[in-house]
C-alpha cells in the first residue's frame, strides 16, 4: 500500500499546521508528516491530539449487536409488560385451565357412574368462555386476576432483568472513544443457555403463585377466597409440597421451551432487521410483535402436553408424580388429552409474547430517560 495521500480521502485535520495525516499499512491514520510547502497560519498541535489507531479504528464487524439496559429498568419495563399482559389474556388463561381441568373432572364423573363407553366430547374454546360467561358472569373471566398480575409482572419483570444480567456479562466495550456499550447476539447455543437461565430462575420464584393461580380458576377451591388467603391455607395444609406442586414438570416445560423461544426470537430479529440501529422505533416494534408471534406459537406447540400435566398436578391433593400424572391424562382420555385447551393457551401465549415484548422495548427507553435523565436514554 503507497503512503500517497492523495489516494484516501482527505483528513478533517490536513490542512492544520502544515501536516497531513499518515496513512496507517492496516488501514486509518497514524502520525503526522510534514507538507512540502507552508500554510498561512500556523497555529501549536493540541497536546491531546486524538489520532491514534485505538481511537480510529471502526467497530469490528461481527454479530448484530443491541445497546444494553441496565438491570433495574428491565426490571421495571418487564413488570409493567406483565401487568398489561395479565389485563389482557387472563380470560384466555382462565378457559384454558378450565378445559384442562374438566376433561379429568368428566372422566371421573363417568367412571363414578359405572359407565365405561366412549365419553363424550367436551366444550371447545368458545363454548367454554360462553358457559362461564353465562352461568358464573362476565366479571368471572377475570377470576385469578390478583394472581395473575402477582405473577405475570415480577415474573416476566425477573425474567427480562435476568435476561440482562445475563447478557451483560457477555458485553463487549468497543470504539474507547465511544461511551456506548453493546452486546452481540451470539450462536444459537448462547441464546439457548441465556433464555433457560433467565426462565428457570423467574419461573422457580414465582411458582406459589403459579399454584394458587389455578387452583383459583380451576374453580374447585371455593374456600380459598382470594390470592392472599389461598396462598395462606395451601401452606397450612400442604406445607412446601403444595407451594411447589409442580416444580418438575414445570422447569422440564419451561427450560428447554424458554430457550428454543429466545433462539428463534433472536434470529428472526436479525433476519427482520428490528435490531438494526436504522430501524425506527415503530417497525422496531411490529418487527419485534412478528418474533414474538412465531417464537411464541412454536414453543407453545413443543409445551403442551407438559401443561396439561403441570394442570393436574397442581390442582389435584392426591401427589401424583409427574410420570403417573402422564399415563394417567393418557390411560383415562387417550393421547387428545394431552391435547386439552391448546386453543386458548396457544393463543394466550402467542399473544402475551408479542405484548409483552412489545409494552418492553417501548416502556424502555421511557423508563431508562426517566431514571438516567434525556441524554441517557436509549433510543
Amino acid at each position: 500500500m503507497t503512503d500517497n495521500c492523495q489516494e484516501r480521502a482527505p483528513h478533517p485535520q490536513q490542512h492544520e499546521q502544515g501536516f497531513i495525516p499518515r496513512p496507517h499499512p492496516r488501514g486509518g491514520w497514524h502520525g503526522l508528516v510534514p507538507l512540502p510547502f507552508a500554510v498561512p497560519t500556523i497555529t501549536t498541535l493540541p497536546t491531546s491530539f486524538p489520532l491514534v489507531m485505538a481511537d480510529m479504528a471502526p467497530v469490528p464487524a461481527g454479530p448484530t449487536a443491541r445497546p444494553a439496559r441496565p438491570v433495574g429498568v428491565a426490571v421495571l419495563s418487564g413488570a409493567s409488560a406483565g401487568l398489561v399482559s395479565a389485563l389482557l389474556f387472563q380470560p384466555l388463561d382462565l378457559v384454558k385451565t378450565r378445559m384442562q381441568v374438566a376433561a379429568s373432572l368428566h372422566y371421573d364423573a363417568t367412571i363414578a357412574a359405572g359407565a365405561t363407553t366412549a365419553r363424550r366430547p367436551l366444550p371447545g374454546t368458545t363454548a367454554t368462555l360462553r358457559h362461564i360467561a353465562h352461568v358464573e358472569g362476565p366479571a368471572a373471566l377475570w377470576t385469578g386476576l390478583g394472581a395473575s398480575v402477582i405473577r405475570l409482572g415480577s415474573g416476566i419483570g425477573l425474567y427480562f432483568g435476568t435476561l440482562t444480567l445475563i447478557e451483560s456479562a457477555l458485553a463487549v466495550r468497543v470504539a474507547p472513544a465511544s461511551d456506548a456499550t453493546v452486546v452481540a447476539i451470539g450462536p444459537a447455543w448462547q441464546s439457548f443457555a441465556v433464555g433457560t437461565g433467565a426462565r428457570c430462575l423467574s419461573g422457580l420464584v414465582v411458582l406459589p403463585v403459579t399454584v394458587v393461580k389455578a387452583r383459583l380458576e380451576s374453580g374447585l377451591y371455593h374456600d380459598y377466597g382470594g390470592f392472599v388467603s389461598g396462598l395462606r391455607t395451601m401452606a397450612q395444609r400442604e406445607g412446601s409440597r403444595g407451594l411447589f406442586a409442580g416444580l418438575a414438570v414445570t422447569l422440564l416445560r419451561d427450560a428447554p421451551s424458554s430457550g428454543v423461544f429466545y433462539v428463534i426470537f433472536r434470529r428472526m430479529q436479525a433476519v427482520t432487521g428490528s435490531d438494526a440501529p436504522t430501524t425506527s422505533p415503530a417497525a422496531r416494534l411490529a418487527l419485534n410483535a412478528c418474533s414474538g408471534v412465531v417464537a411464541g406459537a412454536t414453543t407453545s406447540l413443543m409445551t403442551q402436553p407438559l401443561d396439561v400435566v403441570k394442570t393436574q398436578m397442581q390442582t389435584r391433593t392426591d401427589g401424583r408424580s409427574l410420570a403417573a400424572s402422564f399415563a394417567g391424562i393418557v390411560r383415562q382420555q387417550g393421547v387428545a388429552g394431552l391435547m386439552a385447551g391448546f386453543v386458548p393457551r396457544a393463543s394466550r401465549r402467542t399473544l402475551l409474547a408479542a405484548v409483552s415484548w412489545t409494552v418492553y422495548e417501548y416502556l424502555n427507553p421511557v423508563y431508562r430517560n426517566l431514571l438516567y435523565g434525556p441524554a441517557d436514554a436509549i433510543t
